[in-house]
C-alpha cells in the first residue's frame, strides 16, 4: 500500500503504525502531488490518502487515481463532517472514508477490507449521509450517463438504495440472481461507479432516494461494505 499525505509527521506516523502489522506492506509514503507517480511505480492494492490541507485538491487527486491502471482501492483520511463532501469524495473515486482518530486496529482492519474489494464507511456516517443528501443538479456528463439507464435498471438502483441484497432484489423483482447481478454491473458501468456505496450516493442525487422514507430492508448489502457492520 501507499500512504499519501502532505504532512510529513502524519505520513511517518501512519507508516510506523501500519508496519506493526505483518500483513500490511507499506511500499511508499509521499505527498499527494506525487501519489499518481508512486502508484504507477509500486502498483499498490490500497492507497491511504489525506484530504488536508485542501479538500478540492484531494478530490482532484481521487479523480486522477481513478484513471490509473490498475486502479488501487483508495481510503480518504478526513475530518470532514459535511455529507456533501463525503458524497463528492465517494463519487470522485474514494472506496472508503476514515477519520484520523480511527484506532490502529480499526485502521488496519479497514485496509484489509479495502484490499478484499469492499468499501469502508462507518455505518452511522453512511446513514447520515443518505438521510441528509437531497437530490441536486448533476453535472451534464453524469446526467447523460444516468439517462441511459433502462426502466428496470432504475428500479434495481432504487432497491439498492433501500439496502436490499441481490437475493432480496431477485425475490422482489422475480428475477434470477444472475439477472440482478447483471443489472447491477450494467448500472455501475453506465454511471461510472465501482461499488454499491457510490451507486447509492449517485442515486440520491438522481432523486431515487427519499429522505423521509426509511429503508424497507436492513441495509445488509451496503453494510457488508462498511466498517463496523
Amino acid at each position: 500500500m501507499i500512504v499519501a499525505h502532505d504532512e510529513d509527521l502524519i505520513r511517518s506516523g501512519l507508516r510506523r503504525l501500519l508496519e506493526d502489522h505483518d500483513d500490511i506492506d507499506v511500499r511508499d509514503t509521499c505527498r499527494r502531488d506525487a501519489v499518481v507517480e508512486s502508484v504507477e511505480k509500486h502498483r499498490p492494492n490500497v492507497v491511504l490518502l489525506g484530504d488536508e490541507p485542501s479538500r478540492e485538491e484531494a478530490l482532484a487527486c481521487l479523480a486522477a487515481l481513478r484513471r490509473t491502471g490498475p486502479r488501487p482501492r483508495v481510503a480518504l483520511l478526513t475530518r470532514a463532517a459535511d455529507e456533501r463532501f463525503a458524497a463528492d469524495a465517494l463519487l470522485a473515486g474514494a472506496d472508503g472514508l476514515l477519520r484520523p482518530d480511527t484506532s490502529q486496529q480499526n485502521l488496519a482492519h479497514a485496509l484489509r477490507v479495502l484490499c478484499a474489494g469492499s468499501s469502508v464507511l462507518p455505518p452511522a456516517a453512511f446513514r447520515d449521509l443518505l438521510a441528509n443528501l437531497s437530490a441536486t443538479t448533476l453535472p451534464a456528463e453524469v446526467r447523460s450517463r444516468a439517462a441511459t439507464l433502462t426502466t428496470r435498471e432504475r428500479g434495481v438502483l432504487a432497491l439498492l438504495v433501500q439496502g436490499m441484497s441481490n437475493i432480496e432484489m431477485s425475490r422482489e423483482l422475480r428475477l434470477s440472481r444472475a439477472t440482478v447481478k447483471e443489472h447491477i454491473s450494467n448500472i455501475y458501468a453506465k454511471l461510472g461507479t465501482t461499488n454499491r456505496v457510490q451507486a447509492a450516493v449517485l442515486a440520491h442525487r438522481m432523486g431515487l432516494g427519499h429522505r423521509a422514507e426509511p429503508a424497507r430492508h436492513s441495509p445488509a448489502s451496503l453494510q457488508r461494505q462498511v466498517l463496523g457492520a
